[in-house]
Parts: structure tokens; C-alpha cells; sequence
């Protein structure tokens, strides 16, 4: 009987860390906006060097 009150305390510590983690997630705002900056960047540079694209959803306005 042992095992099972083990499995359980084990299980609902890990949804709990899993619950905990998600909801204090960081979205990192600066990053995704400094990681735009470069794929734009590097959109720009290869289009200067002949290079086309297609399919993509970046947007060149600076």
C-alpha cells in the first residue's frame, strides 16, 4: 500500500512544479523584440546580397 501513497505524493508534486512553472514563466519581452531586430536584419542583408524569400512574415518597416 505503501508504493501507491508514494506514486501519488510523487505525481501531484510534479504537477504541482509543472502548474508552478508555467504560470511564472518569463516572456522575455526585450529578447523578442532584440530577436526581430536581427531576423530583420539578416533579411535585409541577404536580400542585398540577391537573395529571395519566400514565405515569410517579416515585415521591413524600421
Amino acid at each position: 500500500f505503501l508504493p501507491v501513497i508514494f506514486l501519488f505524493h510523487f505525481g501531484l508534486y510534479a504537477i504541482i512544479v509543472v502548474l508552478y512553472r508555467v504560470f511564472t514563466f518569463n516572456t522575455c519581452e526585450s529578447a523578442a523584440i532584440e530577436l526581430q531586430q536581427e531576423i530583420q536584419q539578416a533579411v535585409k542583408d541577404l536580400q542585398k546580397k540577391g537573395v529571395t524569400l519566400r514565405g515569410t512574415n517579416i515585415s521591413l518597416t524600421s
